[in-house]
């Protein structure tokens, strides 16, 4: 997640989201966010994708999130502080922000992010819900773990020891070239299944708004029946008309 990026369209649908998974009702989930904080880069023009703001129709979806990323588009604080500062999520959210990326050695990079993620961990650790937020979504096969661009990924491993401190998942993810979108989900779902051991409720949505992208959903066992009416909740306020979902029950291997 890099600071340029806040206040366009995925980060609408991913707050949105959000909102709706930890609020309503009783037995409010308490939440916590794990920003893979990348350096921003001036290479490309990702974080444009702001013309949602102008589209009352799209606000409708939900109000009070469309007006604060509006807000904070057009004063310029388009950061994670500046995010955390203005109340986008329940007040109760606990937040994890420090750089993921560490230059040096490979080694070096290794360490620092063996470090950054136990110390991640910790700090949200009162939050029975953690958000995965990186740039560029799950680790592929292809992935150097210890090159300058792993901090643009979620590795395996850290959803594996999330999952298995008790914590339910939502982990943003974009798509790629290498296969059809249902191909694709299809596959990590398989993933899932394998790695994460126990009983599970997979919630894959895609977004079609600005660029292709997952937002998964996974659910311990005593959190399933609330995330996923709150799936449903959230679909059915406007977003189903560019959002495609399922609900995908699994038993991983123990």
């Amino acid at each position: 997640m890099q600071d340029r990026y806040i206040g366009d369209a995925g980060d609408y649908a991913k707050f949105s989201l959000l909102n709706s998974l930890t609020s309503g009702g009783e037995s409010l989930i308490p939440l916590g966010v794990l920003w893979y904080r990348f350096p921003d880069e001036t290479h490309n023009g990702d974080g444009r994708h702001i013309s949602y703001l102008g589209q009352p129709e799209i606000a409708l979806r939900s109000p009070e999130v469309h007006a604060m990323l509006a807000d904070l588009v057009a004063s310029g604080r388009r950061t994670i502080a500046a995010a955390q500062g203005r109340g986008i999520l329940p007040a109760n959210t606990l937040f994890f922000s420090a750089l993921v990326l560490k230059k040096g050695t490979p080694a070096e990079r290794a360490s620092y992010r063996a470090a950054w993620f136990k110390r991640g961990l910790r700090n949200l650790a009162e939050a029975d819900l953690i958000f995965f937020d990186p740039d560029n979504g799950i680790e592929t096969p292809a992935l150097d773990r210890r090159g300058l661009k792993a901090g643009k990924y979620v590795f395996w491993s850290e959803i594996e020891q999330a999952w298995d401190a008790g914590k339910s998942l939502v982990i943003y993810n974009h798509l790629n070239r290498s296969a059809p979108a249902w191909e694709q989900t299809a596959r990590l779902a398989t993933q899932f299944s394998t790695k994460l051991g126990g009983t599970k409720t997979l919630i894959p949505l895609l977004f079609r708004r600005g660029s292709c992208r997952h937002i998964w959903v996974v659910a311990q066992e005593r959190h399933s029946a609330r995330l996923e009416a709150r799936a449903m909740e959230f679909l059915s306020r406007g977003w189903a008309l560019d959002t495609d979902i399922q609900i995908i029950k699994t038993s991983g291997a123990d």
